[in-house]
């Protein structure tokens, strides 16, 4: 792998390098009463509530893994559609919809990207390896069902954890793609394939992780700002070294 889409730059290496770790991010701006500016719910003690708060801004990490998923389905030979209109009952589109002629399936694919240290999976994630995962391909599979009724298209739930474990749907998905790229006797080929999806994936994912906290920590210090709360010097320190990183990364 070479090229800008498999390096992280300073600041995004060292965010996800303490998300991954678990220690707090270098600085988390609060309201006085310890709760987030944006949201208004009580802030993780890691320091990752821009993960789980619904004002983060997290459609470009939801965008760019599902273009790397859509790619790795074309490059394994089947056929595909981003977002097709009109396919199942009622209004609900799919990421992506994939037609696997060998094994005569029809498959729409929704993905998403939960984080297991939130409130709603933390305590069944910490003693479960997956549990969020699990969870939410569940609630994937209940919420879908209503709109496959009655069609020939089966549901696969592409869920990332955001360190980077792939639910078992997606897993299963992967392995099904490295299988139709190259046959079995091509153990090298297979084994390239794999390394460098997953790096794709791998990359992509903490790079909008660390994009979105660096997003979230800038639009704190604005609403911040705007209603007139001082701001805390360590806040004002995170965006300044990450603007300093937007400048050596134009260059």
């Amino acid at each position: 792998l070479c090229g800008a889409v498999c390096r992280l730059n300073s600041r995004d290496f060292e965010m996800a390098s303490r998300l991954r770790l678990g220690l707090p991010q270098r600085s988390e701006l609060r309201a006085p009463d310890g709760c987030c500016y944006l949201c208004r719910l009580p802030l993780e003690a890691d320091g990752s509530h821009a993960l789980v708060c619904k004002h983060a801004g997290k459609a470009p990490r939801h965008d760019a893994m599902k273009s790397i998923w859509r790619e790795m389905v074309t490059a394994a030979g089947l056929l595909s559609v981003l977002e097709p209109v009109g396919l199942l009952n009622g209004q609900r589109r799919p990421d992506i919809y994939v037609e696997d002629h060998l094994a005569r399936e029809h498959l729409v694919m929704d993905i998403a990207v939960i984080h297991p240290s939130a409130r709603s999976y933390v305590a069944e994630a910490a003693h479960v390896s997956g549990a969020a995962a699990a969870w939410k391909e569940a609630n994937k599979t209940a919420s879908y069902a209503p709109s496959l009724r009655g069609t020939d298209l089966q549901l696969v739930p592409l869920i990332h954890e955001s360190y980077g474990r792939l639910g078992d749907k997606a897993a299963k998905f992967f392995n099904r793609l490295t299988e139709r790229a190259f046959p079995i006797e091509d153990v090298e080929e297979r084994r390239c394939f794999r390394r460098r999806w997953m790096q794709r994936l791998s990359l992509a994912l903490q790079r909008h992780n660390a994009m979105t906290i660096g997003g979230f920590l800038r639009k704190s210090c604005n609403f911040a700002a705007r209603a007139g709360y001082p701001l805390l010097l360590e806040a004002a320190v995170v965006r300044v070294h990450h603007q300093r990183n937007m400048a050596v990364d134009a260059e």
